[in-house]
């Protein structure tokens, strides 16, 4: 999860959501592991989706999370994958209650964009476009491993909130 936050329209669109993942600055990204690049846990209703059906992979367009694939959180210098986190299914999803542990502390907000069954949530600051007042967006709960660690709230996109970046 990323230190520093953004509002809900991340400068219109998913490339910036993904550049701020890939900030060597951030002492929370795992940084100087060579070539490896990050993309945000983000959806956009054309451009990233996990699935439009909530049950397959159905409709899935430049997902994060790779199918039948162990992820780990980054947990400390010196040890950067060292806690595991949860063990993807074949549609690269998983199923709430397979995670090891919560994405990040209790409190800790960040935007997916999505809803508890994978699917493109309407409050979505209009495509990740506006962040002004009237426009809101789905957020996860740092403290959950159930449905709410990826949409526990519908929040103002003017709101600042952090990300979860995905090693590709």
């Amino acid at each position: 999860i990323t230190t520093p936050t953004l509002r809900g329209n991340f400068n219109a669109g998913l490339g910036v959501a993904d550049t701020f993942c890939n900030d060597g600055a951030d002492a929370n990204l795992p940084g100087g592991l060579g070539t490896a690049t990050y993309k945000a846990l983000l959806v956009a209703a054309t451009t990233r989706r996990a699935t439009t059906t909530g049950t397959n992979g159905t409709g899935q367009i430049n997902w994060v999370l790779q199918p039948n694939t162990d992820y780990y959180l980054k947990t400390g210098a010196g040890a950067p994958y060292s806690t595991s986190l949860l063990r993807t299914n074949s549609y690269g999803t998983f199923a709430f209650g397979s995670l090891d542990t919560s994405f990040g502390g209790g409190s800790q907000r960040y935007w997916t964009g999505l809803n508890a069954d994978w699917t493109h949530a309407a409050a979505n600051c209009s495509n990740r476009t506006n962040d002004t007042a009237g426009f809101n967006g789905r957020a996860g709960s740092g403290g959950s491993t159930g449905t709410t660690s990826i949409s526990s709230a519908t929040n103002s996109c003017a709101t600042q909130k952090k990300l979860i970046c995905v090693q590709q």
